[in-house]
């Protein structure tokens, strides 16, 4: 989607209705970023799984954080500073909550390590480290409590292709529009036709990933 494109969805991402320039322009609003979004919101999290455990999804993601490294992290390692901005923990309270509780414990070189009730523990919800770990733009990360029960990362990369493809659709037709109100040889013409078919290349691109995520050929 090209530079112009970019300015227009700044310039125009507010408008609620219809607008006449004085030279008889109409502009429509832009297609809302949020309508087209598996988790429009942003939030990691919700609270709202019952995991069976006196814990919450994003604690017991902080208990494999732990866990899963192939040896036992420094006694001065420090748990990343997204516990605190994303999912909003005070990770030392949370892991010395975790060492009372008997999940986690200190080595013979002060390590924190998982004991074995920790490593059940682990084992039940290290997928959560795969959740946290997705890419994505904001609204297209996972809500952990929302998605941990049926969590399949193909099927939910497909589902976030398929809202993106109706995203562009949806550009097109507003681009489109656009353009028609101009001279064909026009620079504004060319330009809106130009994000077209740009955005016709990346919905092609999306389904045939799409296609390969659910195996379909």
């Amino acid at each position: 989607m090209g530079l112009f494109n970019w300015f227009k969805r700044n310039d125009k991402v507010e408008a609620k209705t219809k607008i006449v320039t004085s030279n008889n322009l109409k502009w429509d609003s832009f297609p809302p970023l949020e309508k087209y979004r598996v988790n429009p919101t942003g939030k990691r999290y919700d609270d709202s799984y019952i995991t069976g455990t006196p814990y919450k999804l994003r604690e017991l993601l902080l208990l494999v954080w732990w866990g899963r490294t192939k040896n036992p992290r420094n006694p001065n390692s420090k748990p990343p500073r997204y516990f605190m901005y994303d999912y909003h923990l005070n990770t030392k309270q949370v892991t010395d909550m975790f060492v009372t509780d008997g999940l986690l414990e200190k080595d013979e070189k002060n390590r924190t390590v998982l004991t074995e009730i920790g490593k059940n523990f682990y084992n039940k919800f290290e997928v959560l480290w795969e959740i946290h770990s997705y890419k994505g733009f904001l609204g297209e990360l996972p809500n952990m409590d929302k998605e941990f029960y049926n969590w399949d990362y193909n099927s939910y990369k497909a589902n976030n292709n398929l809202f993106e493809v109706r995203h562009l659709e949806a550009i097109i037709d507003y681009n489109t529009k656009m353009a028609s109100q101009y001279p064909k040889n026009s620079d504004q013409f060319k330009a809106y036709m130009q994000d077209v078919e740009q955005d016709k290349e990346q919905i092609v691109f999306l389904l045939d990933e799409y296609n390969q995520l659910t195996n379909k050929q």
